[in-house]
């Protein structure tokens, strides 16, 4: 079953190939955002080269927001590998983590680790967020992850790449949550990781089923 099919979308998918699937869903609240994806981000580059190690990442915003709407955007992310396929997913939920914005996933080269999978994940992850900053104001992202590797790597700012995309934001933050712990956005990233379309409509109808991230959550640090 093709899971945009499960759900009522808020607005046509966006355009796919045949590594990436993104799947538009409808919030319990609908928000009023003009968002257009198409034209390039407006980043000032003078900014993205200073240097961002050690120090925590409260950057000057540095894209073009609306005064008003301020939200609250919390990304899970994963990465899966197998001996056919490589994959990563991320789903994002806005104010807490009720309502589910986006879902997507994507497919990597056989040859890449579980590690790289995770970390293309929060890459994603990330330019999708600071594309949808140009129209509403984020004031914090926070970035779960069950991959201590990846966090570590994060927090050491060994992918410059994700490092300029945090610097768009106001507040990023990356902790560690444990796997299969029934955690919704751990296990709906998990399976998009690993192209199981099935069980994340399964995953998204039985809500009540798992439990709350602040049971199993271990620690906040600052991107940096």
């Amino acid at each position: 079953m093709d899971i945009s099919e499960a759900f009522e979308c808020s607005q046509e998918p966006m355009e796919t190939d045949d590594n990436n699937v993104t799947i538009a869903l409808e919030l319990s609240e609908p928000m009023e955002i003009d968002l257009d994806l198409s034209e390039p981000m407006e980043i000032d580059e003078t900014i993205l080269d200073k240097p961002i190690l050690n120090k925590p990442i409260l950057a000057k915003p540095i894209l073009n927001k609306p005064i008003g709407q301020s939200i609250k955007i919390s990304i899970f992310t994963d990465g899966s590998k197998n001996y056919y396929r490589a994959g990563w997913g991320f789903v994002i939920y806005v104010n807490g983590i009720t309502d589910v914005m986006k879902l997507q996933r994507g497919n990597m080269h056989s040859d890449t680790s579980s590690y790289g999978a995770e970390v293309e994940a929060i890459l994603q992850a990330m330019m999708f967020v600071t594309r949808f900053s140009k129209n509403v104001n984020i004031y914090k992202v926070t970035i779960y992850s069950d991959c201590k590797r990846a966090i570590d790597s994060l927090v050491d700012g060994k992918y410059p790449e994700i490092q300029k995309l945090v610097e768009c934001m106001e507040n990023v933050e990356i902790g560690h949550v444990y796997a299969h712990s029934l955690i919704e956005g751990n296990e709906i990233a998990d399976k998009l990781a690993k192209g199981d379309d099935d069980a994340v409509e399964k995953y998204c109808k039985a809500k009540k089923e798992f439990g709350s991230v602040s049971n199993y959550f271990e620690k906040y640090v600052p991107c940096r």
